[in-house]
């Protein structure tokens, strides 16, 4: 009887979800990661079951590289596609096209190259529309919010789609996922501003009413390995929802943190849409002008003051035997966090202002994969520097070396110095 451990790829392993769920099932599962940043530059500690590779997704030259390397390591069973670009600004960043859209033709390349036995791809409650009052959106909801990382979604999806022809698919739309250190960007925001003496601590745009589902990571953990573990009897393609059902709003969230933050029920200013407007900009020029911090929030969330992202999950419950823990919901939850903020500030604001930063590029990637692409001819270059009689009296003893073994020690230099950029780590020199 075989006891290998079924294996599956992750890509944004160094990512808050990724992470946490790479930790979740590192001891049932084999796990070959993928991320922009190297495991040392994660923080991700050795395991026997962890795999680490580093690549920029958008970057197709590698397939051939990546895909022969997780073959030598027996291949893989799953693969659960994470990476994406995303950015609070709404703007039409360039990496929504390489990441979202080109990284996820690449990845698919991946899987058809390994021959997965199921693709899971990260989508986003957040990409369908806002329900009219009274309605929700669900598994089945058309993704059709416009802006750019809604639209790169609503093809990763259809992608997905065509992939499954020949390779299972599963399509699952997130909630906002939060941890008990928060981990959120928009919810750690507000708790900074509510929780704080500043002049706008009180302030609630519209009726406080602007409202999204939230899920715990654990839940979502939960959900996903729900899924691998019942692969083999699930649809060649079909779509779930991680979510509890219904939403919870900004004024709810702001009366249970004031009201354990200062230990008395805290009365909200509400702020109609026609003042919000100048508001922000006046937050916005005093940022500039560095007078005060650069605020969140930007004009585009204004759109959806008093909106609420209702969801009704009941498929997935159904389809999957899965349902979120009611002591993980965010209104219970809220005070575990509030909790991990007092005790532990320092951690607090660290974890969530790299949850904060989304780097479309780095820069260390970029430099290696020149270096690898140019590297027999640079290395050609450099060979013939050496051996040039101009250089008898400084190389000497380099000239007195065979061919094979000038060659072979430039070979060693050039890869160590290329990994050395790669993980941006002096040591390995």
């Amino acid at each position: 009887m075989s006891t290998a451990l079924p294996s599956i790829v992750i890509t944004g392993a160094s990512g808050f979800i990724g992470r946490y769920f790479m930790d979740f099932i590192k001891d049932q599962y084999t796990v070959i990661a993928i991320a922009r940043r190297s495991a040392k530059e994660a923080n991700i500690a050795d395991h026997p079951n962890i795999h680490w590779i580093q690549w920029d997704i958008s970057n197709a030259s590698q397939i051939k590289e990546i895909t022969t390397y997780i073959q030598r390591k027996g291949g893989a069973d799953f693969l659960l596609h994470l990476a994406a670009f995303y950015d609070f600004s709404y703007s039409d960043d360039i990496a929504y096209q390489r990441t979202n859209i080109e990284g996820t033709k690449n990845i698919i390349e991946v899987a058809r190259i390994l021959k997965i036995k199921r693709f899971l791809f990260s989508s986003s409650l957040a990409a369908c529309n806002f329900p009219r009052s009274g309605e929700t959106i669900g598994e089945k909801t058309p993704v059709e919010a416009n802006y750019a990382y809604a639209q790169t979604k609503k093809a990763g999806e259809a992608m997905l789609l065509e992939l499954s022809k020949d390779i299972p698919a599963t399509v699952i739309r997130f909630a906002a996922v939060f941890s008990d250190w928060c981990e959120y960007p928009p919810l750690y925001k507000f708790l900074g501003t509510w929780l704080s003496n500043g002049y706008d601590s009180r302030i609630l745009g519209g009726k406080g009413n602007s409202a999204v589902p939230y899920i715990h990571i654990h839940d979502l953990a939960r959900l996903v390995l729900t899924i691998l573990q019942n692969s083999h009897v699930l649809p060649s393609f079909d779509v779930y929802a991680a979510s509890p059902d219904g939403s919870t709003s900004h004024r709810e969230l702001f009366g249970i943190a004031t009201k354990d933050f200062f230990g008395t029920q805290v009365k909200p200013l509400f702020i109609p849409r026609i003042l919000a407007y100048p508001g922000i900009a006046i937050r916005i020029l005093l940022g500039k002008l560095k007078i005060t911090a650069p605020p969140f929030e930007r004009f585009w969330m204004l759109k959806y003051l008093d909106l609420k992202l209702d969801t009704d999950a009941s498929y997935t419950r159904k389809a999957l035997k899965w349902e979120p823990l009611t002591r993980l919901h965010i209104n219970r939850r809220l005070l575990f966090i509030l909790a991990k903020m007092k005790s532990n500030p320092m951690e607090w604001q660290m974890r969530n202002e790299a949850a904060l930063k989304h780097i479309s590029v780095r820069t260390n990637l970029l430099i290696y994969e020149l270096l690898i692409s140019e590297k027999e001819r640079l290395l050609s270059t450099i060979a013939a520097s050496i051996l040039s009689d101009r250089n008898t009296d400084v190389m000497t003893h380099y000239q007195q070396l065979e061919i094979s073994e000038l060659s072979l020690l430039l070979h060693t230099l050039y890869n160590v110095l290329a990994s050395t950029i790669l993980n941006a780590d002096r040591s390995l020199m």
